[in-house]
């Protein structure tokens, strides 16, 4: 993990620090004036950085974070601010923000280059997505755009709360969304789309006094569709940055509602989760259904929560599910996540009514019996065929 610049309310670091265990640190290079208000990204095997503040327009890469050359003193696209910059497809990536100069002019149009120097622009938001301050990020192979801002100098911020996405940067389709807007910070984790940073102010990007600091968290299968999660333990605060390691989700630094600016890690691990279903996945009526979550050496304080049929079972909080006398309305789909220090969902379950005379068995094994049964049933079939038209040679 890379540690790169950054700042507080006060001044920005000029530094470059890197680990492999979010705990011991090693100071990689420090002294780069240049380092100010910047956008992190990799492509290609280097750390690629786009100022989008201080020097709009300026690149810089390094292959190792020691050693850094400058790409680009400008680019070819206005100069601009808080623009959104992703890789995607081998490519940088340039997606709207605000003019440089009035910060009150919004772009919608879209850039990339392949080296950092060259761009070229490749379309607009159109109608999916109107000129902004954009959030967005990479998932499932395509660029999204997920809300964003307008920051007007006198008066309320607009927040902007829908979803679009192109797979090659030039068409965009736009989705019916709920739970995107505000400071989201999104990143790729466990399969799945997470936001850990839902904070927002009311009256003007560096009005601190009406920030709303928050230590929500957010997930979603789509990129348009969220579900909000228990609320992470750390202090509320605003501006940390969410990554993706080792398999874990991280969660760095940030910013208290008293300007205290924070260097404190945390991570999420996910872990394997098993469902015991017991009796197989069919039970008779009036049977007890117990249902027994086995999990792979979860650290730390860990919570459970299960689900039917997409809808959170209430009071279900333990590793183990039970009904006594099991009824139609208990058949259903099930699953159960593990919540807190440890992350882990596990794979749904389908539990439905065994009727008389039919095996207790799975799903698939159900799905292979009834084959057989249906090829026994040709078969008879062909049989009876074949002896009508024996009997009308006869």
């Amino acid at each position: 993990m890379w540690i790169i610049g950054g700042g507080d309310t006060e001044e920005y670091a000029h530094d470059v620090w890197s680990s492999t265990d979010g705990r011991i640190w090693t100071l990689e290079a420090s002294g780069l004036a240049w380092l100010n208000s910047s956008v992190i990204t990799v492509l290609n095997g280097s750390l690629w950085i786009v100022d989008t503040w201080d020097h709009p327009g300026t690149v810089w890469n390094s292959p190792d974070g020691v050693n850094w050359t400058q790409v680009a003193a400008g680019a070819q696209w206005a100069p601009r601010l808080a623009c959104l910059v992703v890789a995607f497809q081998d490519k940088l990536w340039i997606l709207g923000g605000s003019d440089a100069e009035t910060q009150q002019t919004y772009y919608n149009d879209i850039w990339n280059s392949p080296d950092g120097l060259h761009w070229n622009q490749v379309g607009a938001g159109g109608t999916a997505w109107g000129p902004r301050v954009p959030h967005g990020t990479v998932f499932q192979n395509k660029l999204w755009v997920l809300g964003g801002a307008i920051f007007p100098l006198n008066g309320d911020t607009i927040w902007l709360h829908d979803a679009a996405y192109t797979f090659d940067g030039g068409t965009w389709e736009g989705v019916d969304a709920d739970g995107v807007g505000y400071g989201n910070e999104f990143n790729v984790f466990d399969g799945q789309l997470w936001d850990m940073n839902r904070s927002y102010d009311t009256g003007g990007e560096w009005e601190y006094e009406q920030v709303y600091y928050r230590n929500e968290v957010w997930r979603s299968l789509d990129a348009a569709h969220w579900r909000q999660m228990p609320n992470a333990p750390w202090q509320e605060r605003v501006s940390q940055q969410i990554v993706t390691f080792d398999g874990k989700a991280w969660v760095l630094g940030g910013i208290l509602d008293d300007n205290n600016s924070l260097n404190d890690v945390w991570c999420l691990t996910p872990v394997l989760l098993t469902v015991n279903t017991g009796l197989g996945t069919r039970y008779k009526l009036g049977e007890d259904l117990t249902l027994t979550l086995s999990a792979g050496e979860p650290d730390g304080v860990v919570g459970y929560q299960w689900w039917k049929n997409g809808a959170a079972i209430p009071g279900a909080t333990s590793d183990t599910y039970h009904v006594d006398h099991f009824t139609e309305k208990d058949a259903g789909t099930y699953f159960c996540e593990l919540t807190g220090d440890g992350w882990g969902s596990s794979s749904p379950v389908q539990i439905g009514v065994l009727e008389p005379n039919m095996p207790a068995a799975t799903p698939a094994g159900l799905a292979f019996g009834l084959t057989l049964a249906v090829a026994a049933v040709m078969l008879r079939k062909r049989k009876a065929v074949r002896r009508g038209i024996e009997g009308l040679e006869r």
